[in-house]
């Protein structure tokens, strides 16, 4: 079942309306996903991978009683069991919960009840939860940490992924001497599958659901908690693994702590962007009242910003891109996508919802329905909002000799704009564009245009060096306005004018065999004609890391032969031979 609409989202303050713009954005496709069918029982823990191909999920048993997780591949359909126990094999009433995905979801972690798993000790005090992960194209599950007396792990404890899958971070916690527990940050090299416990302070669990996150390189994790035991004060922090600091995000520009609700953090893969809904009123000058909103925190500039205007509403369910451009929130019954770059505000119907997850780019929103549109149980809302607006090359790099052929790639819009985008060319000085400008229009946006580039020949030896060709989009579409330049760095290497060598000036047979030198690599174009007859042929050859080539013209037929050769787009010079058969 698929819904195709438009609606608003509760960010009128700031200016902004669908309508406006609804021409340059592809209207959201909603789709309602129920991958093992209605009588399956009931899913929920829904995720998604960064590239946004793979969705996974807890699924329930009919009857409640126990939980496994699937992987869904949306191009081909198939799901796949993700919780297998240690040994191999399908485990049997099996509770387990919260997974995340890497990219191409090669790696899904989650938690688990450790005995139906096969995870050895499971029946001892405190050692009966363990983080898992499964590796997808193993086909395999691997224990990442089992409970303890000192680090037990809860079903409600969510574990995160780095986009990459190279590292996790998950808490465990110890049950202190007057009842209270304390938690402790944990930071795994999935790779090297070692863990390294931190100091990260305000690591108490305010909503355990909620998942944490760590930067692609390991070095960040953003977490929700509380200061200390029984603290109605929640903390948003993130956590340094290098410098050991761990900083709270939700504070005002005076280092003033929210005076709000806070439940969950989202952050971008470099660790620098985060988001979070609050309650807060004294977090930004523009709130009023004592709506809840939507915040972005810039953690290099310290810059706090609402994103979801003043308007009235129920904000929750936030996750924000790896690159840290697009917010994703409910508010009321719809899901909203804030842009952080245009600052605008697409959204979608989202009735009945419960948690979102983003792939990297935030083109699809995945969440849990509680009730499938006309049909009976649960279902994974799956939004696509479409391709974003930017500029598609066919190559990043090329490879040019100077006096040698022209280069080629091609560009193209990846949506359709508002108004005409111009692409500005410009070169290196070792570089000559066939032209410096490419126009793409509403009506041509989707049909690539070529951009060629040369290297003259300047006569001077300098050796392999390189250059770059930078593609500058400007356009009154606002969309337009924040792609960044992009370069196609091209590797420029010194004329070499290729050599032919004929045996002998005189020959008497059909076949010839060539010798001459050319760029190393280089394609070896031969043409034979015959000037006698007009007889021509024309072959190719490659030329060794040394330059070096070799070659044996066949069918050759009695009259003088004029030989020649070129390499790169460079003539060498001709030669002559005569064949007397």
């Amino acid at each position: 079942m698929k819904i195709l609409r438009y609606t608003r989202c509760a960010g009128a303050a700031l200016g902004l309306t669908i309508a406006a713009w609804a021409s340059a954005a592809p209207t959201p496709i909603i789709s309602y996903l129920q991958p093992l069918g209605a009588a399956a029982g009931n899913l929920s823990s829904i995720t998604i991978s960064p590239d946004g191909r793979y969705l996974a999920f807890r699924q329930d048993t009919p009857t409640g009683t126990a939980s496994d997780i699937y992987i869904y591949d949306r191009n081909t359909g198939a799901t796949t069991q993700a919780n297998l126990k240690l040994g191999g094999g399908i485990p049997v009433n099996a509770k387990c919960d919260l997974p995340v995905l890497s990219n191409e979801a090669l790696y899904a972690v989650f938690v688990c009840s450790g005995l139906p798993m096969g995870v050895a000790g499971s029946e001892v005090k405190y050692a009966g939860q363990s983080y898992l992960v499964y590796d997808r194209l193993q086909n395999k599950t691997e224990l990442i940490a089992q409970g303890s007396a000192n680090a037990i792990i809860d079903l409600t404890n969510a574990i995160g992924l780095s986009v990459d899958g190279k590292y996790a971070a998950f808490r465990t916690r110890r049950i202190l001497a007057n009842g209270n527990s304390s938690y402790t940050l944990t930071i795994r090299n999935m790779a090297s599958k070692t863990s390294q416990e931190t100091a990260a302070t305000s690591a108490n669990i305010g909503q355990q659901m909620v998942l944490l996150n760590i930067s692609q390189n390991g070095r960040y994790v953003s977490y929700s908690g509380r200061a200390t035991p029984g603290s109605v004060i929640g903390d948003l922090a993130v956590f340094d693994k290098v410098t050991g600091v761990t900083e709270v995000v939700n504070v005002n520009a005076a280092g003033v702590h929210s005076n709000g609700s806070e439940a969950e953090v989202a952050m971008s893969a470099d660790g620098n962007f985060v988001a979070f809904a609050s309650g807060a009123t004294n977090l930004v000058a523009s709130q009023t009242g004592a709506t809840r909103g939507v915040f972005l925190r810039d953690r290099s500039s310290g810059k706090l910003e609402l994103i979801s205007g003043t308007a009235v509403a129920t904000y929750g369910g936030v996750s924000l891109s790896a690159n840290g451009r697009y917010v994703s929130y409910f508010s009321n019954s719809n899901l909203c996508v804030y842009d952080r770059l245009t600052k605008k505000t697409r959204s979608a119907p989202a009735a009945y919802s419960v948690g979102t997850r983003v792939s990297a780019d935030n083109r699809y929103v995945v969440s849990q329905v509680n009730q499938m549109p006309g049909g009976p149980g649960r279902a994974i809302m799956l939004i696509d909002f479409g391709a974003r607006p930017g500029l598609n090359l066919s190559a990043s790099g090329l490879s040019l000799t100077e006096g040698g052929i022209a280069g080629t790639y091609t560009a193209v819009l990846a949506q359709v704009p508002d108004a005409d985008v111009n692409v500005a060319l410009s070169a290196d000085m070792q570089l000559v564009l066939a032209r410096p400008q490419l126009t793409f229009t509403p009506d041509n946006w989707n049909q690539p245009q070529v951009v060629s580039v040369q290297a003259p020949n300047d006569g001077i030896a300098q050796g392999p060096r390189s250059g770059a060709v930078t593609n500058t989009v400007s356009s009154s579409d606002v969309e337009y306005t924040v792609i960044k330049p992009a370069k196609v760095t091209v590797a420029i290497n010194d004329a070499v004018v290729p050599t032919i060598v004929v045996p002998a000036p005189a020959w008497n047979h059909s076949d010839l065999p060539l010798t001459g030198t050319a760029a190393p690599g280089a394609t070896v174009m031969l043409t034979a004609t015959n000037q006698s007859t007009g007889w021509l042929t024309s072959v190719s050859t490659v030329a060794d890391a040394q330059g070096h080539w070799s070659y044996v013209l066949t069918g050759l037929t009695s009259g003088t032969h004029e030989l020649d050769v070129q390499a790169d787009g460079i003539h060498g010079v001709p030669q002559t031979v005569t064949v007397a058969l």
